[in-house]
């Protein structure tokens, strides 16, 4: 995506870094992703971030744990890299992870998972589970709601208060929000113990531990 000759990839930082209300408390949130991961694994564990993007917790992973990026956008791979030298970057999605089975003790994602449908959510979640080692986490933060009347009683109020341009962004984001009561089960039925916390209005943060 380009807007007046800036790609997205340019422009991601600036974005998160306004701290409005689509990311709001981003640099906090990444960094309590980054401790949990740290505390559910060893020093020598492997933790894959998908997606990628600008490397912002690649960084903060980096500092304690060995960390594989998964990135399918090229020019974000190229600022990843430049961000973090020596990082090893490979194409893939949530859907098709390059990597073995039970080869991977974290997966952490921030920001990517609203942009799947719910059929593709509910693949990458087998995906997932495939690759991770038995007791390995998934740790994710992104949009969601608690619910379905959750989201309703959202788009109520910004529609009551002439909020169009907040409107405006969840439309563009995402078709199907996931909600954490659906994320909750669907974990469940592929072995996962679930536990997770509302950390703004639009963000929750969960992680799921493989049994």
């Amino acid at each position: 995506m380009r807007d007046n000759g800036i790609s997205w990839g340019d422009s991601y930082d600036l974005v998160v870094q306004r701290d409005d209300w689509f990311y709001q408390d981003y640099a906090v949130i990444l960094r309590e992703l980054a401790d949990i991961v740290v505390a559910g694994t060893e020093l020598n564990s492997l933790a894959v971030e998908l997606p990628v993007g600008t490397a912002n917790l690649t960084a903060l992973l980096l500092e304690k744990r060995s960390v594989i990026g998964v990135e399918p956008s090229g020019e974000m791979a190229r600022i990843a890299r430049r961000r973090c030298p020596g990082l090893r970057i490979v194409g893939g999605w949530f859907r098709a992870l390059p990597f073995r089975d039970a080869s991977v003790d974290a997966i952490v994602s921030a920001y990517g998972l609203h942009r799947l449908s719910r059929e593709d959510r509910i693949d990458s979640i087998g995906e997932m589970r495939r690759v991770l080692r038995r007791g390995g986490h998934v740790v994710v933060a992104d949009m969601m709601f608690r619910d379905a009347a959750s989201e309703r009683a959202l788009r109520e109020d910004l529609v009551q208060k002439g909020a169009k341009t907040k409107l405006a962004l969840l439309d563009e984001e995402s078709d199907e929000y996931p909600l954490f009561s659906d994320l909750q089960i669907e974990f469940g039925r592929f072995g996962f113990s679930f536990s997770g916390k509302q950390r703004t209005e639009l963000v929750w943060l969960f992680r799921a531990k493989l049994r």
